[in-house]
């Protein structure tokens, strides 16, 4: 995943899943991993701590917590608890996001592709949809700076939405929940970021 950098070839006790997910397994009973993070920014999945790399870290890691890093940018689809997956589409589906400058994710599904792109800047987040199927969505931003002004919803066909059904969770991530849309666009206003 990052062929150009010279310190993760000593790293041979962690690895990547995909392009977001740095993944470090906890090998003894100690509570200590030592944690080499690749160029860029990285976010602790756990606490939500944001990181520069490359550098090293010591991360705390009891057995039963596993040492996990998501590249900022990177948005994870998941769906809700369960027992199987589901055989119709995910919905709600639930979005972790990852703010960064520039973000960008296809989703393959057996309904279609979904686009999902977005990006901060000093005092805008902006996060938007199209392609796939009208579903619900449950948004988690993760990690953005500043106290949120406004937000809007902007539908494909150009209407804007105020949204207020949303809430700062107790571990600093913006969770925002919309009903049955396709095509769309969040815009968050930001103070003090």
């Amino acid at each position: 995943a990052f062929p150009d950098d010279p310190g993760g070839y000593r790293e041979d006790l962690e690895f990547m899943l995909g392009s977001a997910l740095l993944i470090a397994p906890v090998y003894d009973d100690s509570d200590q991993r030592r944690v080499y993070l690749p160029p860029g920014e990285w976010v602790d999945f756990w606490t939500h701590q944001r990181h520069v790399g490359p550098a090293h870290l010591a991360v705390h890691a009891p057995l039963d917590t596993l040492p996990l890093f998501v590249r900022a940018g990177s948005i994870i689809p998941m769906m809700g608890e369960a027992n199987r997956i589901p055989e119709t589409r995910i919905d709600p589906l639930i979005l972790q996001v990852y703010p960064a400058q520039e973000m960008r994710y296809i989703l393959l599904e057996d309904e279609g592709a979904t686009e999902f792109s977005g990006g901060l800047d000093d005092q805008t987040f902006t996060f938007g949809w199209r392609g796939g199927t009208e579903r619900a969505y449950h948004l988690r931003i993760v990690g953005l700076k500043g106290e949120v002004r406004s937000m809007h919803l902007r539908t494909a066909d150009g209407q804007q939405i105020s949204l207020s059904d949303w809430q700062q969770s107790d571990d600093s991530a913006l969770n925002i929940r919309l009903l049955r849309t396709a095509d769309a666009q969040v815009t968050i206003y930001l103070a003090g970021a």
